[in-house]
């Protein structure tokens, strides 16, 4: 693979010597093939490379970026960067700069998932439609592979790249009256099963045919591990960065040590985790810590970036977003601890719940109460006397997270991981919660 010494040379060399320059390098190359009626319906090939530069001059800092990466391109970008800083209020103290990483060159590049073809993905994808014909359902979704390259460097003289790989499958299975869904990623092609995925979709789909009426209100439900990542994302965005619990502004502000939730929660930020295999540094070229945000219920800590671990007298976690962004620190990582108990456990102590297969539409309605609002999809199923007995129509919700994590009285040993181009991802088993709210009823 071509070296990026030259580009960041090029880069240096046109900013000046003295001066604060940062680099970040992204590529990436994704192969998709979208289906729907049982056929594929498009092939996609996508492949860009940018560059980031954040310039500091006189005490002031600018940033650019562009994907025209010739010479004019740079030279453009550096003139617009510098004319930023220019037009910029002076900053108290420049960033910190890293002049080396532990991890100079970290590879997780599978060569198969890089290779993947779209002849590969439709001889996948005929069995997947040869399954829905069976049954008398329609097959939509995509079957995608990626490969990403990322690398930093800066005028202190830190250099780091990382190269990662990504597939991943989803798939529908419905008719008018119902639908079933399934979805999974990973880190090598070879470890998706899309034929046990559409299985499941399948039977999902089936059972879920002509849904009944249920009444809005508090359930006991059964969710999934795809139904709790999406929970645990918002989450990490809303409440687990250092920026927002500095600013007082975090739902978790002045909480450190605190019972947030209950005794059987502990969520890790964990890139050192053998499922999620994420890049071992972070934006800012700092090696990626594994710690425990929240445990048994009590808050900890938040993630830090050198900026956010400076005002709070801490160390940097490794969880930086390119700077300069509005943001702050981000976890990237997050596992969620399992239990002992099987998802069909968790159904069998259910006297009277919901089980639902996944959420969407999900939103933030208020940040700092972390209360989330959005929709069930593709099987919602009543549990009646521990069995799964029929489907009902879907539901709106409206929770706390707060309540939510504080009602969980069950988790699955089973864990999903929701993988990350670049490395990276969510990791979640599934949880029985009690009064979980349903604030209406959707007509379908």
């Amino acid at each position: 693979m071509e070296s990026l010494e030259p580009l960041f040379e090029k880069c240096l060399s046109l900013a000046g010597p003295g001066r604060h320059v940062e680099l970040v390098y992204s590529e990436a190359e994704e192969r998709l093939s979208r289906f729907a009626n049982n056929g594929i319906q498009q092939n996609l090939a996508t492949e860009n490379a940018s560059l980031r530069l954040l310039l500091g001059e006189d005490g002031r800092l600018g940033a650019a970026s562009s994907n025209r990466l010739g010479d004019e391109g740079l030279k453009h970008m550096v003139e617009t960067a510098r004319a930023a800083a220019r037009n910029s209020a002076p900053v108290d103290m420049m960033p910190e700069l890293r002049s080396s990483c532990d991890t100079p060159d970290h590879r997780n590049l599978d060569a198969a998932t890089a290779d993947h073809s779209p002849e590969h993905k439709a001889a996948a994808l005929a069995q997947v439609f040869e399954r829905a014909r069976g049954a008398k359902l329609q097959a939509s979704g995509i079957l995608a592979t990626a490969r990403s390259r990322r690398a930093l460097a800066n005028s202190a003289g830190l250099r780091c790249q990382g190269q990662h790989s990504l597939a991943r499958f989803s798939t529908t299975f419905e008719t008018p009256r119902g639908s079933g869904w399934s979805s999974a990623t990973c880190h090598r092609v070879a470890d998706l099963d899309t034929q046990a995925l559409a299985a499941q979709a399948e039977d999902i789909a089936l059972r879920a045919q002509d849904p009944g009426n249920v009444e809005a209100g508090r359930w006991t439900v059964v969710l999934p591990p795809a139904a709790v990542i999406d929970f645990l994302q918002f989450l990490g965005w809303m409440a687990l960065g250092a920026r927002s619990v500095l600013d007082g502004t975090g739902a978790f502000s002045g909480k450190a040590g605190e019972q947030v939730f209950g005794e059987n929660i502990t969520l890790r930020e964990d890139a050192a985790h053998p499922l999620i295999a994420g890049c071992p540094w972070d934006w800012e070229g700092v090696s990626r810590r594994s710690l425990a945000l929240i445990e048994k219920g009590v808050f900890r800590q938040p993630v830090y970036d050198l900026q956010t671990a400076r005002e709070a007298g801490a160390e940097s976690t490794g969880n930086a977003l390119p700077r300069p962004n509005g943001y702050g620190p981000m976890p990237a990582h997050l596992v969620l601890e399992p239990g002992e108990e099987s998802l069909q456990e968790l159904v069998a102590g259910t006297e009277k719940g919901l089980f639902v297969t996944q959420f969407h539409y999900t939103n933030i309605q208020n940040a700092r109460e972390l209360e989330l609002t959005g929709m069930t999809r593709d099987g919602v199923f009543l549990i009646e006397n521990g069995r799964i007995t029929k489907p009902v129509r879907n539901l709106r919700y409206t929770v706390s997270l707060f309540d939510l994590f504080r009602k969980v009285d069950g988790i699955s040993r089973e864990q999903k991981l929701q993988a990350a181009l670049g490395g990276g991802g969510c990791l979640a088993p599934g949880l029985r919660v009690r009064d979980f709210n349903f604030s209406s009823v959707s007509s379908f």
